[in-house]
């Protein structure tokens, strides 16, 4: 998933390595398992692909694709949590 972020952020966002990386420590924080129920994981878009508790995304096809579209919008929107 977050090679999906990255290929996203370097090809369509024009982000270069510096800047994904400061984006990936923002994320750092919230990469704990299992997911909590307060975690930004459930309190965002994100939610319908994590169940409380789960230590990976929910592994569908379209969830991982929802994920990534879901991440890389908070690059440049990031939610309140980061």
């Amino acid at each position: 998933m977050l090679a999906g972020v990255h290929h996203e952020l370097r090809e369509n966002h024009d982000a270069n390595d510096e800047d994904i990386i400061a984006f990936f420590t923002k994320l750092d924080p919230h990469m704990n398992a299992p997911v909590a129920g307060d975690s930004i994981w459930r309190h965002t878009a994100a939610s319908q692909d994590f169940e409380v508790n789960a230590s990976a995304p929910v592994m569908r096809t379209q969830n991982l694709i929802h994920l990534v579209k879901v991440i890389v919008g908070w690059y440049s929107n990031p939610p309140t949590q980061l």
